[in-house]
């Protein structure tokens, strides 16, 4: 299967041993492999791990604290290039590629909601597309072009998807959506907010119970942090995160500057 194969070839890539192979389910928002399925002990608290810096000149994400997974594995129109700083991941082609990075787990610290955490990250939304995807029939899409997910040591967390115009958080619940009754990765709270100016760097703080999503000291979105486990992996993985298009019904071009953990 090529579930069992993209475990295979990341493994071989990280030299670590498997938890149990997931089975994924029909239309899911997040049909990627993760890193975080590999047993890995993180590494000792610290107060900054950064996972990615263009500036350093090395290349793209994958070259520095991030793997870098694609399906299909065979046939995909997704690129990646890097250029003066900055990585332009490109899943416009088609919508169908799933295409992201996932934090390699053994440089991850570990990510206490109490003590709290903060994930830096720059980037720029260039095109940004989501034709299909409102599972809940509510007039209002579910799914985004670009996503980023951060589960803490204990699997709650957030993820806030990207559109051009608009930043917004996926709901939690006990299953997706078969009538207009499941709540499970819907359309949740959101921001107005130009993410196509130019670069942009964001602040992602979880604490307690709480996310904040903040830019240039402004709080652009806050409220309750959500538990995603009921849909199973990798939303079941600790110390997780995850940067890219996990959508089969929508698709990006977006530029990545920069990602950090601060554990506090």
């Amino acid at each position: 299967m090529i579930l069992t194969l993209l475990v295979a070839i990341f493994l071989a890539a990280c030299n670590e041993m498997p938890t149990p192979t997931p089975t994924l389910k029909p239309d899911t928002p997040t049909p990627l492999i993760s890193t975080a399925s590999i047993t890995a002990t993180p590494i000792p608290q610290s107060d900054l791990v950064v996972l990615y810096d263009g500036a350093l000149d090395k290349g793209t994400p994958d070259t520095q604290g991030f793997k870098m997974l694609i399906m299909p594995m065979v046939g995909s129109s997704s690129t990646q290039s890097y250029k003066a700083g900055v990585t332009t991941l490109d899943t416009q082609q088609s919508a169908n590629d799933l295409t992201g990075y996932f934090a390699k787990p053994n440089l991850m610290p570990i990510l206490y909601q109490e003590k709290g955490f903060t994930l830096s990250f720059k980037i720029q939304i260039v095109r940004e597309e989501h034709k299909y995807g409102d599972r809940n029939k509510d007039g209002i899409s579910d799914r985004a072009g670009f996503s980023v997910s951060l589960l803490s040591k204990d699997k709650k967390g957030i993820e806030l998807a990207f559109w051009t115009n608009q930043i917004w958080a996926q709901n939690d619940g006990p299953a997706q959506p078969s009538t207009n009754n499941g709540t499970l990765f819907t359309h949740g709270e959101s921001v107005d907010f130009n993410t196509t100016a130019a670069l942009t760097s964001y602040e992602l703080t979880i604490k307690g119970a709480t996310y904040t999503l903040s830019t240039d000291s402004k709080v652009l979105l806050t409220n309750k942090l959500r538990d995603y486990s009921n849909f199973g992996f990798p939303y079941n993985q600790s110390n997780f995160l995850f940067l890219g298009d996990n959508s089969g019904s929508a698709s990006v071009i977006v530029k990545i500057a920069y990602a950090a953990i601060t554990a506090h």
